[in-house]
């Protein structure tokens, strides 16, 4: 499978995404979505340097890539 260039020096894999983050309450009784946030909604945003918070932020404000990188906070 090949990897985005972003991931390539990583060595990360991505294996699977979800369009829908309420989708594995579906899997099981005990699966329920906590909370998500995205990078721009951070709270450790104030800790990056201005060129990253400037990214994003413009990351955050254009829709398709709003919900690009999501953090799911999931109860199991």
């Amino acid at each position: 499978m090949a990897r985005h260039p972003s991931l390539k020096r990583t060595g990360a894999r991505l294996h699977w995404g979800l369009a829908d983050p309420q989708d594995p309450e579906g899997w099981s009784p005990g699966i329920r979505l906590l909370e998500q946030w995205t990078y721009p909604d951070s709270p450790d945003l104030p800790r990056l340097s201005p060129t990253e918070r400037l990214l994003l932020r413009t990351m955050g404000a254009l829709s398709p890539t709003r919900n690009a990188h999501r953090i799911l906070h999931y109860q199991l």
